[in-house]
């Protein structure tokens, strides 16, 4: 069912990235042209994204704008976790190399927010230990600073 009114939006200039997914694109709204790109069998479907919790995501390329060492980050986004075991909703990460930040779930269940400085080899972050197991199965906001 769709909305009968949606209040317009107005970007804040210190808005990197704003993706609303709501009319099948990954449009970057902040208008810093990142927009993002569905990965794997990632799909539209209105008024969002379905993602299969296995390989799905959106990728978004890389850009200093998502740089905490060069600019404040801030992540707010929707997650819905079938299962909060070990589920990364928001990240700038490579494996082995260009660690930059991690918002996740670990195990058991508790979530994880770092921030890495793979050039001092050392990082910052929080460990929550309320578990997020009566999360699970409905729409959650988090935000991390």
């Amino acid at each position: 069912m769709k909305p009968k009114h949606l209040q317009p939006e107005v970007s804040d200039a210190s808005e990197v990235l704003h993706l609303k997914l709501w009319e099948g694109t990954a449009f970057d709204y902040s208008l810093n042209s990142h927009p993002g790109v569905l990965q794997a069998t990632a799909t539209y479907k209105y008024p969002g994204v379905d993602l299969d919790g296995n390989s799905d995501y959106i990728e978004v390329a890389d850009h200093d704008d998502f740089t905490p060492a060069l600019t404040p980050l801030s992540i707010s986004s929707w997650v819905y976790m079938h299962t909060a075991t070990y589920f990364v909703w928001a990240s700038k990460w490579q494996v082995g190399s260009n660690q930059e930040w991690n918002m996740y779930t670990g195990t058991p269940k508790k979530i994880n927010f770092r921030v890495y400085d793979d050039s001092a080899g050392a990082s910052i972050g929080r460990l929550y230990n309320t578990s997020l197991a009566s999360y699970e199965n409905q729409w959650t906001h988090f935000v991390a600073t």
